[in-house]
């Protein structure tokens, strides 16, 4: 598979304009994405002044095309140790050139009176050809 890489690179959250991809991590999530386009994901993170976030990064092969990034929401893991959540990407493949994915998030969160509540949504995103971006479907 032969793919083009768009001049200045993908862009990341991580510092220096850089994505720290780890080599197994890749490789166990690698599958296909749609026809003619592998595809893996990772968690993707930045840390520093005492903040973090962390976010969902795609990385997509296409043959006929240029490799693409895209981030997502929030990643794997909430930040507080009194409460927690964890997420997980399906790919769900249909035929299409660009394969729809869900990514569901299981635990509990803090919502916005400061209550513990329970947390179990699928957001399920599809590829828009013109915009060449993944968003979530209504």
């Amino acid at each position: 598979m032969i793919s083009k890489t768009v001049q200045g690179g993908v862009e990341s959250i991580e510092g220096y304009g850089r994505t720290s991809w780890n080599a197994q991590e890749f490789k166990k999530n690698l599958q296909a994405f749609g026809n003619n386009t592998l595809g893996s994901y990772n968690i993707d993170g930045y840390y520093g002044n005492g903040y973090g976030e962390s976010v969902w990064s795609l990385l997509l092969l296409n043959e006929e095309g240029y490799i693409f990034q895209q981030m997502f929401e929030e990643g794997k893991i909430s930040e507080q140790p009194e409460y927690g959540y964890s997420s997980a990407i399906k790919v769900n493949k249909n035929g299409q050139p660009f394969y729809p994915f869900q990514i569901h998030y299981q635990g509990t969160d803090m919502n916005d009176n400061n209550r513990m509540v329970k947390v179990n949504k699928i957001v399920i995103y599809q590829y828009d050809v013109e915009g060449k971006f993944y968003s979530k479907m209504k």
